[in-house]
């Protein structure tokens, strides 16, 4: 199966079925979501979601957070779930407002969804297929610790929640804070592992919104924070090897994290950090298209820092070279005496919110190219930064572009007959 990345999206109202498509994609193998609220394209509503999830055949996991609007006494929350990819939990932590387990389908995945009430909930979904292996699991900190695969994975993805445990199974939900986190980690040529993780925290029963957190950190999978401090409680880093996954960190035991890895057949995975302002490119490795790319903005300007007392305007946006675009933001108001915290969507163009929910970040489509990626001039009021995540495929190669010495050749033969195709692997390459 030949390796590609698309971004598809998709709105949950109620109970029941719904699909995440993107025509002539095929089956996914596995993929990741974004979860906001949102009543419509640019529509700020109060009362802060924002969630994340992820499956591959060997099973899924998901999280959220959800902040309370309007009132003198900070009310938020966090859920995870083992055997979920949705899991949005209501403001006080009593249930969710949105449950659901995902399933691969042609094209996409279809969301079984179990629980829900009025509030909305958006979907940005990364499909990927071209996966040869792939693991799901959980893991404590408590370094150096193994976690034996069976084969060396290209990529994979962490998440964490806030007093919530992935380990307290089938799900758990949490009063005590909004907290969560998501990170990559990605396999170089030359062998090495780099990561990237961003994190949000927010503390429940305060007479203020006042200690809110966010961090964007180098070189880590995942971070656990606190409140009101710029110390992670706990940090995580992997080390990917040919048996699996090395897991190094700091802060002891505390709450689990999930993670997800891959091994891909004709794709591979970047990271990249840039800061807003002039039009960016980035070129992928040589002999790979981009097809896909989710970027996480951040507040943070260094590679490990974590920021205190300011708030937070989060905008995640999903695009792809079919022309799929998806910005979905959550904010939160730090030290105001009536709690000011929201979400909202965008479809086109690109855009984003600070922590007053006002948009203050504006940019053209990005654009694809077979070699690069590219995003076009950003306007924003606020100083801000961006980590991409890259996913690319091998280029098939044609008489257009192969060479013997330094003629380019019109068609390649075997005996006397024309080679019509070539394949590594299973993916095409000519």
């Amino acid at each position: 199966m030949a390796f590609d990345a698309a971004v598809a999206t998709a709105r949950i109202d109620t109970t029941g079925v719904v699909d995440a498509t993107v025509p002539g994609f095929g089956v996914p193998d596995a993929c990741y979501v974004f979860t906001t609220g949102g009543a419509g394209d640019g529509v700020v509503q109060t009362n802060a979601s924002h969630g994340f999830g992820f499956m591959c055949a060997q099973g899924q996991r998901g999280m959220g957070i959800r902040m309370q609007t309007g009132v003198s006494t900070s009310n938020c929350s966090t859920g995870v779930s083992i055997d979920s990819i949705i899991a949005m939990p209501n403001n006080n932590a009593t249930d969710y407002i949105k449950e659901g387990t995902g399933e691969f389908i042609t094209d996409g995945v279809r969301f079984n969804i179990t629980r829900a009430n009025a509030s909305p909930l958006v979907i940005s979904v990364m499909l990927i297929k071209g996966v040869t292996n792939s693991a799901i699991g959980d893991i404590r900190i408590l370094p150096p610790l193994t976690t034996n695969l069976g084969f060396q994975p290209d990529f994979a993805m962490v998440a964490w929640g806030r007093t919530a445990d992935f380990l307290s199974a089938p799900s758990y939900l949490s009063g005590a804070e909004a907290g969560m986190s998501w990170g990559a980690a990605v396999l170089q040529p030359n062998g090495s592992t780099i990561s990237q993780t961003y994190g949000f925290y927010q503390i429940d029963g305060d007479t203020q919104f006042k200690n809110s957190t966010n961090a964007r950190l180098g070189f880590r999978i995942g971070v656990r924070l606190s409140k009101n401090t710029t110390t992670a409680n706990a940090l995580l880093t992997a080390e990917f090897i040919p048996t699996g996954i090395t897991w190094t960190g700091t802060g002891g035991l505390g709450s689990a994290f999930a993670y997800m890895a891959l091994k891909f057949d004709g794709g591979v995975a970047d990271l990249g950090f840039n800061t807003f302002g002039a039009g960016v490119s980035y070129p992928t490795r040589e002999g790979y298209s981009p097809r896909a790319v989710t970027l996480q903005h951040t507040a943070q300007q260094t590679g490990f820092q974590i920021v205190t007392g300011a708030g937070t305007g989060n905008n995640v946006w999903h695009f792809d070279s079919r022309g799929t675009q998806r910005t979905n933001c959550f904010y939160n108001k730090d030290s105001v005496v009536t709690t000011v915290t929201g979400h909202v969507y965008f479809d086109t163009p690109m855009k984003g919110i600070n922590g007053d929910g006002v948009v203050d970040t504006i940019a053209g489509t990005p654009s694809f190219s077979p070699t690069e990626w590219v995003v076009p001039s950003v306007q924003s009021v606020s100083t801000r930064s961006w980590g991409a995540l890259t996913f690319s495929r091998l280029t098939p190669l044609g008489p257009e572009n192969v060479y013997r010495g330094s003629n380019q050749v019109d068609a390649i033969y075997r005996g006397g007959q024309e080679v019509t195709a070539m394949y590594r692997g299973s993916t095409k390459i000519y």
